[in-house]
Protein backbone atom coordinates (compact mmCIF):
# COMPACT_ATOMS: atom_id res chain seq x y z
CA UNK A 1 0.00 0.00 0.00
CA UNK A 2 1.67 3.45 -0.93
CA UNK A 3 1.97 5.91 2.17
CA UNK A 4 0.73 9.70 1.87
CA UNK A 5 4.45 10.28 1.70
CA UNK A 6 5.15 8.58 -1.24
CA UNK A 7 2.44 10.06 -3.48
CA UNK A 8 2.99 13.46 -1.45
CA UNK A 9 5.09 15.07 -4.36
CA UNK A 10 4.55 18.43 -6.07
CA UNK A 11 4.18 17.39 -9.24
CA UNK A 12 0.68 15.66 -7.97
CA UNK A 13 -2.34 16.52 -6.97
CA UNK A 14 -3.19 17.15 -3.31
CA UNK A 15 -4.43 13.93 -0.90
CA UNK A 16 -7.84 14.33 0.69
CA UNK A 17 -8.67 11.73 3.94
CA UNK A 18 -12.30 10.09 3.18
CA UNK A 19 -14.50 8.40 4.80
CA UNK A 20 -15.96 4.91 3.84
CA UNK A 21 -18.58 3.53 5.26
CA UNK A 22 -19.26 -0.05 5.41
CA UNK A 23 -22.21 -0.20 3.11
CA UNK A 24 -20.79 2.89 0.50
CA UNK A 25 -22.58 5.94 1.51
CA UNK A 26 -24.79 4.18 4.53
CA UNK A 27 -22.56 5.51 7.74
CA UNK A 28 -25.75 4.56 9.65
CA UNK A 29 -25.55 0.67 9.00
CA UNK A 30 -23.90 -1.97 10.88
CA UNK A 31 -20.49 -2.74 9.75
CA UNK A 32 -16.76 -1.57 10.07
CA UNK A 33 -16.01 1.56 7.81
CA UNK A 34 -12.20 2.81 6.24
CA UNK A 35 -10.51 5.78 6.07
CA UNK A 36 -8.89 6.12 3.19
CA UNK A 37 -6.68 8.68 0.86
CA UNK A 38 -8.37 10.39 -2.01
CA UNK A 39 -5.96 11.83 -4.58
CA UNK A 40 -8.16 14.70 -5.37
CA UNK A 41 -8.26 15.73 -9.40
CA UNK A 42 -11.36 18.22 -9.42
CA UNK A 43 -13.61 20.03 -6.89
CA UNK A 44 -12.29 21.22 -3.29
CA UNK A 45 -11.51 19.18 -0.05
CA UNK A 46 -14.85 19.62 0.89
CA UNK A 47 -16.96 18.23 -2.51
CA UNK A 48 -14.95 16.56 -4.74
CA UNK A 49 -13.10 13.67 -7.07
CA UNK A 50 -10.35 11.67 -7.31
CA UNK A 51 -7.94 8.10 -7.20
CA UNK A 52 -8.23 6.14 -4.10
CA UNK A 53 -4.74 6.55 -2.87
CA UNK A 54 -5.40 3.07 -0.72
CA UNK A 55 -6.30 -0.63 -1.05
CA UNK A 56 -9.41 -1.08 1.62
CA UNK A 57 -8.25 -4.21 3.81
CA UNK A 58 -12.17 -4.83 4.82
CA UNK A 59 -14.22 -2.84 2.59
CA UNK A 60 -16.42 -5.13 0.04
CA UNK A 61 -16.44 -2.55 -2.24
CA UNK A 62 -13.25 -0.39 -3.97
CA UNK A 63 -9.53 -0.77 -5.08
CA UNK A 64 -6.81 1.19 -5.15
CA UNK A 65 -6.79 3.25 -8.18
CA UNK A 66 -11.04 3.62 -8.26
CA UNK A 67 -12.39 6.91 -9.04
CA UNK A 68 -14.23 7.94 -5.84
CA UNK A 69 -16.90 11.01 -5.18
CA UNK A 70 -16.58 12.23 -1.89
CA UNK A 71 -18.33 15.30 0.12
CA UNK A 72 -19.13 16.89 3.34
CA UNK A 73 -20.96 20.31 4.29
CA UNK A 74 -18.76 20.94 7.32
CA UNK A 75 -15.39 22.14 6.76
CA UNK A 76 -13.41 20.28 9.81
CA UNK A 77 -15.28 17.00 8.98
CA UNK A 78 -13.95 13.98 6.69
CA UNK A 79 -16.12 13.84 3.63
CA UNK A 80 -18.03 10.79 2.61
CA UNK A 81 -17.97 8.92 -0.08
CA UNK A 82 -20.46 8.55 -2.36
CA UNK A 83 -19.44 7.35 -5.52
CA UNK A 84 -16.76 4.53 -6.27
CA UNK A 85 -16.36 3.31 -9.92
CA UNK A 86 -13.51 1.48 -11.32
CA UNK A 87 -12.13 3.75 -14.37
CA UNK A 88 -12.39 3.33 -18.01
CA UNK A 89 -8.92 3.58 -19.30
CA UNK A 90 -5.92 0.89 -18.17
CA UNK A 91 -3.70 2.03 -15.12
CA UNK A 92 -0.41 0.62 -13.91
CA UNK A 93 -1.86 -0.57 -10.96
CA UNK A 94 1.23 -2.75 -9.47
CA UNK A 95 3.39 0.47 -9.84
CA UNK A 96 0.89 2.94 -8.05
CA UNK A 97 0.96 0.10 -5.40
CA UNK A 98 4.36 0.39 -5.04
CA UNK A 99 4.32 4.09 -4.99
CA UNK A 100 5.35 4.74 -8.18
CA UNK A 101 4.99 8.53 -8.70
CA UNK A 102 5.27 8.57 -12.48
CA UNK A 103 2.58 5.94 -12.52
CA UNK A 104 -0.06 7.93 -10.30
CA UNK A 105 0.77 11.25 -12.64
CA UNK A 106 -0.13 9.14 -15.52
CA UNK A 107 -3.53 7.66 -14.35
CA UNK A 108 -3.94 11.39 -12.85
CA UNK A 109 -4.03 12.39 -16.32
CA UNK A 110 -6.07 9.98 -17.80
CA UNK A 111 -8.55 9.78 -15.31
CA UNK A 112 -8.63 13.59 -14.97
CA UNK A 113 -11.92 13.84 -17.09
CA UNK A 114 -13.88 10.92 -15.54
CA UNK A 115 -13.49 12.70 -12.40
CA UNK A 116 -14.88 15.54 -13.51
CA UNK A 117 -17.72 14.08 -15.08
CA UNK A 118 -18.66 11.93 -11.85
CA UNK A 119 -18.40 15.69 -10.00
CA UNK A 120 -21.54 16.64 -11.40
CA UNK A 121 -23.76 13.73 -10.11
CA UNK A 122 -23.40 16.08 -6.78
CA UNK A 123 -26.25 17.83 -8.24
CA UNK A 124 -28.02 14.98 -8.70
CA UNK A 125 -31.22 14.12 -6.92
CA UNK A 126 -29.49 11.17 -5.84
CA UNK A 127 -26.81 12.66 -4.18
CA UNK A 128 -28.89 15.51 -2.44
CA UNK A 129 -30.66 12.57 -1.07
CA UNK A 130 -28.08 10.84 0.30
CA UNK A 131 -25.87 13.80 1.28
CA UNK A 132 -29.28 15.05 3.58
CA UNK A 133 -29.19 11.77 5.14
CA UNK A 134 -25.81 11.42 6.11
CA UNK A 135 -25.94 15.26 7.41
CA UNK A 136 -28.91 13.94 9.56
CA UNK A 137 -26.98 11.06 10.87
CA UNK A 138 -23.99 13.17 11.68
CA UNK A 139 -26.29 15.73 13.48
CA UNK A 140 -27.80 12.59 15.96
CA UNK A 141 -24.33 11.42 17.17
CA UNK A 142 -21.88 14.06 16.13
CA UNK A 143 -24.21 17.04 17.81
CA UNK A 144 -23.88 18.64 20.73
CA UNK A 145 -26.60 16.97 22.95
CA UNK A 146 -27.26 20.72 24.56
CA UNK A 147 -27.51 23.16 21.67
CA UNK A 148 -26.68 20.86 18.35
CA UNK A 149 -23.46 22.30 17.21
CA UNK A 150 -20.54 20.61 15.85
CA UNK A 151 -17.26 21.27 16.87
CA UNK A 152 -14.04 20.11 16.27
CA UNK A 153 -13.14 17.13 17.77
CA UNK A 154 -11.83 17.91 21.49
CA UNK A 155 -10.85 16.57 24.93
CA UNK A 156 -10.64 17.31 28.32
CA UNK A 157 -10.09 15.65 31.46
CA UNK A 158 -11.50 12.43 33.17
CA UNK A 159 -11.87 15.46 36.66
CA UNK A 160 -13.34 18.22 34.64
CA UNK A 161 -15.77 15.89 32.80
CA UNK A 162 -17.08 14.69 36.15
CA UNK A 163 -18.26 18.40 36.42
CA UNK A 164 -21.03 17.73 33.97
CA UNK A 165 -24.43 16.56 35.08
CA UNK A 166 -24.73 12.40 34.88
CA UNK A 167 -27.67 12.68 32.32
CA UNK A 168 -24.99 14.33 29.74
CA UNK A 169 -22.17 12.13 30.47
CA UNK A 170 -22.60 9.38 27.88
CA UNK A 171 -23.23 12.40 24.97
CA UNK A 172 -21.55 14.71 22.80
CA UNK A 173 -20.95 18.24 24.17
CA UNK A 174 -19.69 21.74 22.25
CA UNK A 175 -17.09 23.54 23.94
CA UNK A 176 -19.30 26.20 24.42
CA UNK A 177 -22.08 24.31 26.87
CA UNK A 178 -19.10 22.22 28.33
CA UNK A 179 -17.81 25.58 29.78
CA UNK A 180 -21.14 26.58 30.79
CA UNK A 181 -21.58 23.17 32.94
CA UNK A 182 -17.97 23.49 34.04
CA UNK A 183 -18.14 27.50 35.20
CA UNK A 184 -21.58 26.86 37.72
CA UNK A 185 -20.06 23.85 39.16
CA UNK A 186 -16.66 26.11 39.87
CA UNK A 187 -18.56 28.86 40.96
CA UNK A 188 -21.19 26.71 43.21
CA UNK A 189 -17.84 25.09 44.52
CA UNK A 190 -16.30 28.77 45.25
CA UNK A 191 -19.53 29.97 46.94
CA UNK A 192 -19.52 26.89 49.12
CA UNK A 193 -15.91 27.11 50.15
CA UNK A 194 -17.00 31.14 50.96
CA UNK A 195 -19.69 29.72 53.07
CA UNK A 196 -17.98 27.05 55.36
CA UNK A 197 -14.66 30.14 55.96
CA UNK A 198 -17.78 32.31 56.77
CA UNK A 199 -19.07 29.62 59.76
CA UNK A 200 -15.87 28.91 60.71
CA UNK A 201 -15.07 32.32 62.01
Amino acid sequence: MPSKKSLNRKTLPPLVKVSFAARLARPWLSGIGESMWVLKLTGTKMRGAGLLANQPCQLPYGRLGDLVLYATDQPHEKPEALVVEQPNLEQDLKAMFNGNAKAWAAAATRSRDECKTLLNQLNSAKCRRAMARIEKFRQRILGCAICGARDRWWMTTDEKWALVPKRFRQKVLCRRCFAVFTARENNYGSKSKEGSRTMDL
